[in-house]
This record gives structure tokens, sequence and C-alpha cells, in this order.
């Protein structure tokens, strides 16, 4: 580098500048933003639900769509301040636009699952959000591997963990 153009390796190596990188719209990151907005608005919900002493059903239940959509919108900003405005991602006006038109979708998306959730609808309600299996990132609620036994063909017991990350768990309430 520093034979080839002196000036571009004192750039790079000296005052640590890089091209700033592009991103193309994609259904990657489509994915990516709604699945993060997703499990933020519904854990906030199930967040508040505990705060009152009410079944996360009624407190979902309860939100206006304004209201949601207010979550929706603040979480996207924040999903896209962390994943690209703080990494020095340079926005064009065709990303940004089809960015911040998932917020509509999004909405649907929860409007749906609000009516799901229902409580005349519904007995189940979401318990966990982003559970770790098997990976521990210093929460209470991450779980050890599940470690299953299959028996070889000569009788011998091998162990198979199993690990990951499940969206969201639902628990099944019934009174009676």
């Amino acid at each position: 580098d520093n034979a080839k153009c002196p000036f571009m390796f004192f750039c790079k190596k000296g005052l640590n500048i890089r091209n700033i990188k592009k991103y193309e719209y994609s259904s990657n990151i489509r994915g990516n933003a709604v699945h993060y907005v997703l499990s933020v608005v519904l854990a906030d919900i199930l967040e508040k639900s505990r705060e009152k002493n009410i079944s996360f059903n009624s407190c979902f239940f309860g939100y206006t769509s304004k209201e949601l959509k207010g979550l929706i919108h603040k979480h996207m900003e924040s999903y896209y301040k962390t994943e690209y405005a703080d990494k020095g991602f340079e926005s064009t006006p065709s990303f940004m636009s089809s960015f911040y038109k998932q917020e509509d979708v999004l909405l649907e998306i929860i409007l749906h699952m609000q009516e799901e959730f229902s409580p005349d609808n519904s007995k189940f309600a979401p318990s966990a959000f982003e559970f770790s299996i098997g990976r521990s990132y210093g929460r209470e609620e991450d779980m050890k591997p599940w470690k299953l036994y299959i028996t070889s063909e000569s009788g011998k017991a091998i162990p198979v963990l199993f690990s990951g990350s499940v969206d969201r768990i639902d628990i099944f309430t019934d009174s009676s």
C-alpha cells in the first residue's frame, strides 16, 4: 500500500479513514429489521403487563393503533441508529424510504397479532422473547444446552447437545 500511494496509506493507517459502506435495501435488511422490531415491541408490552400486574393479552389488546405505531417508529429509529448510523452508513433517500415503509407492514402484522392474542381469542400469552438455550448472555433466564442421549448401534449412549435461540415462548393458561 505504501509503495503504491503513500497518501492513501497515510489515510488508511495513520488517520484510520475507511470507505463508507453503502447498503442496498434487501430482503435480509428488511427481515432483520422486522424481526428486531417485532421482538422488542412485544417485549415492551410484556414488561408493561408485568408492571401493571395484568395479563399480556389484556395489556396488548389495550394498545391503540396510534400507540403501536409510536412504539414501532421508536424501535425502527433505534434499529437504524445502532445497525447503520453508528457504523458510518451513508443513507440514500431510496434506502430511507424503503426502510421506513416497513413501519406500515409492521403495524399490520402487530394489529393482526393483537387480534390473535385478544383475551376472547387466546389463552396463550408470550412469556419470553429471544430465549437463549446453551448460549450465555449473562441473563438470568438463559438456560444450559439441552442434552439428549441417542443410542448407537453398538448400544453406547451418545450425548447430543442442542443450543440456539427461540424467538418467542408462549404459555397456555387456563383458570379451570
